[in-house]
């Protein structure tokens, strides 16, 4: 027993002389504690000058402390470590910028001098500057979600404080994409006007990212999104009626019997927009597929439409109205379905010049007896000229009796006559032309007198078209014209 007791006093002895950190951590009074700190815990805001420190309550292993601090955050910081007695000093690099977030933590493997490690972690979690909140958006205008916004709206968003005016505008985006300026009126207020009215039927959606700070640089919480539509109007335009004015009844698809010198009127069930249905509209002739230009009249609803043809429409032709469905209301809304009618110009309905004038008789009636002349292009009609010979100075009457009464004016310029075979320099001449009625006609009968008529074939041309001989106008119609020009060939025999 004796041996034994000697044995345990002499462990008890050499136990004092082993370190406490090989045992438990030891009694609290003999552990480090952390006494202050900058930031201190729950100080959540700090100044952008605050000098970071731990402060102990009993000297501790510098090496041991320092490899235990870390200091994470938005950024990364750097600095050096100094001691000033029981307290450890991180000295920055840079100083701290407002709107960063940072945690400083010293973990409890910081040990002191006698070799006792911290109870627990210290950990302080701060935000760099005068509050922790982050700014938002307080108002909008137009506001989220809203519809029948007008197009020439401009969009207005309020801070809940100060902002840094160039963050916001790098921050900004609309979709889709409308160009603008800012105009702020206040840093904690703007003014988005886009330099183009808006589009009619769509959905915008702004957005300002967390890019977006206050003057102490703390972003915004989360990305704000405003959305709202453009005008109400979802429905497509039709066209109600179409009308050749003049005429109550409206146009309808295979109508014959309309007047040449017609104006066209479409009538819609809404406001057009005027560019895109004036660039879908068109007016075609069927024959060659020719466009026909004109000019476009508008009532002050935008709801009637009239074209004006430049000039008359061909007679007995066929032609294609057509407003596609590329034209458009005001609100942007497609025309529904596309208005497509065809339509024949003739004198069907009464129109007294919507058909082609035509040469209805070619005579010789003097000298000798009279004699029809083929109009026959193909066809050279013989004709004796009793007594004339090859005599230069003959005299021969032509009688041209037409469909329609003459514009007087029209006739002198689109009359020619030439010899076909014989020597240059014998000529023939028009001496004379006159004019005569027939039934309810006025100056329908031409009649030319020749001279130098002999023996020899002869080509007598009459200009058709619209620069030839034309009838004379008939109320509110102009005059027609022939389908082309018309040649007239004969052979003078002795």
């Amino acid at each position: 027993m004796l041996i034994l007791a000697l044995v345990f006093a002499a462990s008890c002895d050499k136990a004092q002389e082993i370190p406490g950190l090989l045992f438990s951590n030891g009694a609290a009074e003999n552990r480090p504690r952390v006494v202050l700190s900058s930031p201190v815990p729950g100080s959540s805001a700090v100044a952008p000058d605050t000098r970071i420190f731990i402060e102990f309550n009993m000297p501790m292993d510098h090496e041991a402390t320092q490899n235990a601090f870390t200091i994470t955050g938005s950024v990364p910081l750097t600095g050096t470590f100094r001691w000033e007695g029981l307290r450890m000093y991180y000295d920055l690099d840079a100083p701290l910028q407002p709107g960063e977030s940072h945690v400083m933590r010293l973990s409890s493997s910081a040990r002191s001098r006698d070799g006792f490690t911290l109870d627990v972690d210290h950990i302080v979690h701060f935000i760099v500057g005068s509050r922790i909140d982050a700014p938002a958006v307080t108002a909008a205008s137009p506001a989220n979600n809203s519809q029948a916004v007008d197009a020439n709206t401009v969009i207005r968003l309020v801070f809940s404080r100060d902002m840094q005016c160039a963050s916001v505008e790098s921050a900004f985006s609309i979709s889709p994409s409308a160009s603008g300026d800012f105009t702020w009126d206040s840093p904690a207020s703007f003014t988005y006007r886009p330099h183009q009215p808006l589009q009619f039927a769509v959905t915008y959606s702004v957005t300002i990212s967390t890019g977006a700070k206050d003057t102490e640089g703390i972003p915004l919480a989360s990305v704000y999104t405003l959305t709202f539509q453009v005008g109400n109007d979802f429905e497509g335009p039709t066209v109600t009626a179409l009308y050749e004015i003049g005429n109550p009844s409206p146009l309808v698809d295979g109508i014959a019997g309309v007047y040449k010198d017609s104006d066209f009127t479409a009538y819609f069930d809404e406001a057009m927009d005027f560019s895109s249905t004036q660039n879908n509209f068109s007016l075609i002739r069927l024959a060659d597929d020719s466009s026909v230009a004109g000019s476009f009249q508008w009532n002050s609803l935008f709801t009637r439409l009239t074209f004006v043809p430049a000039s008359p429409l061909e007679p007995e032709n066929e032609y294609r109205l057509e407003i596609s469905d590329g034209a458009q209301d005001t609100a942007g809304n497609a025309l529904s379905p596309a208005c497509r009618v065809r339509f024949r110009v003739d004198n069907s309905a009464g129109a007294l010049n919507s058909n082609y004038m035509t040469l209805a008789l070619a005579e010789k009636t003097s000298p000798g007896g009279a004699q029809t002349l083929s109009t026959d292009p193909d066809v050279m009609t013989t004709i004796t000229v009793a007594g004339s010979g090859t005599a230069p100075g003959a005299l021969m009457t032509v009688r041209l009796e037409f469909s329609h009464s003459l514009d007087l004016s029209s006739v002198p310029e689109s009359v020619y006559i030439r010899k076909l075979i014989g020597p240059v320099g014998t000529t023939e001449q028009i001496i004379a032309m006159s004019f005569a009625s027939t039934g309810g006609l006025t100056n329908n009968v031409l009649i030319i007198d020749f001279s130098g008529i002999g023996a020899n074939e002869y080509e007598l041309e009459l200009t058709g078209g619209r620069v030839g001989i034309r009838s004379a106008a008939n109320g509110g119609e102009s005059g027609t014209w022939m389908n082309g020009d018309l040649a007239i060939y004969f052979r003078v025999t002795e």
